[in-house]
Formats: structure tokens, sequence, C-alpha cells
């Protein structure tokens, strides 16, 4: 997936009281990716969170994650 462009098929933005939270959505091949940031107002930190469904109909083998 290196070098690939995916472009997200839906980006939300949402705000809870003092937290904001952003869902970025988007498909490569048989795989959707989920990744959300959330950050609050008086926080000096966000967190990010990814998750990867195989929404097609074989197993998927040898996905690997790799964090730059």
């Amino acid at each position: 997936m290196r070098g690939k462009g995916i472009n997200p098929q839906s980006f939300e933005i949402t705000t809870y009281g003092s937290l904001l939270s952003v869902v970025w959505t988007g498909t490569y091949k048989d795989l959707e990716i989920k990744k959300t940031i959330e950050l609050g107002s008086n926080d000096l930190f966000f967190t990010t969170s990814v998750v990867i469904k195989n929404i097609g109909t074989a197993a998927i083998n040898d996905l690997y994650c790799k964090s730059l």
C-alpha cells in the first residue's frame, strides 16, 4: 500500500463538549480503513486509532502495519 493514494470515502468532524473527533474512512482493495483522531480542547496530546476490516470474501494473509 506504500505510495498508494487512498481517497477517503467519508470524512467526519464532530464535537462533543470539549472533545473534537475526526473520522477518516477509505478502502484499499478488500480493506476498509477507519482512522479516528480525538483531541480535547484543553489537552496537550491527541489519540489516534486505526481499524482495518476485511470487507472481501477471502481471508487476507500477511498484513503488516508500519509506522513511520
